[in-house]
């Protein structure tokens, strides 16, 4: 948990110095396309370090297992899918075309794949509190449905 919200908090800080880079260093230096780049590839990273504040805080949520592993996959994406598409354009920005035509799309595929990742594993997080204070007491689910509809 900790681990996922060090690296979406250190990946909020260098997007926002990418786009202060951007906007105060590089604007006069760099044409109108390549500027382009360096703002898609801070906002990019913006946004996916707050998809990687969710892996941090839905971490400690998911069952241990193929949830956990599912989540840990999440964050792998979406952290070499950060270095390779923001990377990859901030690099295409300053040095032009080169071996980023190929490492950005792969970047963007690695995002993808960590959104997709993400929503899945929604269908891993625990029960929640009831669940925790049955399986506390030794309820079955079956005696705690009873007990509700016994309130109603």
């Amino acid at each position: 948990m900790r681990f996922w919200i060090f690296v979406a908090a250190i990946n909020g800080m260098i997007a926002v110095l990418m786009g202060a880079i951007g906007s105060h260093v590089l604007s006069g230096q760099l044409d109108a396309e390549r500027m382009t780049f360096v703002q898609l590839g801070f906002n990019y990273q913006l946004w996916h370090a707050l998809g990687l504040l969710g892996v941090g805080l839905l971490t400690p949520h998911v069952r241990p297992g193929k949830g956990a592993r599912l989540v840990l996959a999440s964050g792998v994406a979406f952290t070499f899918g950060i270095i390779f598409f923001s990377g990859g354009l901030y690099m295409l920005a300053l040095m032009g075309p080169g071996i980023t035509h190929w490492v950005v799309p792969l970047g963007g595929s690695l995002l993808i794949t960590g959104w997709i990742g993400l929503s899945v594993s929604a269908f891993f997080i625990d029960g929640g509190r009831r669940r925790f204070h049955r399986m506390r007491r030794g309820e079955s689910r079956d005696a705690e449905r009873e007990q509700d509809h016994g309130r109603s």
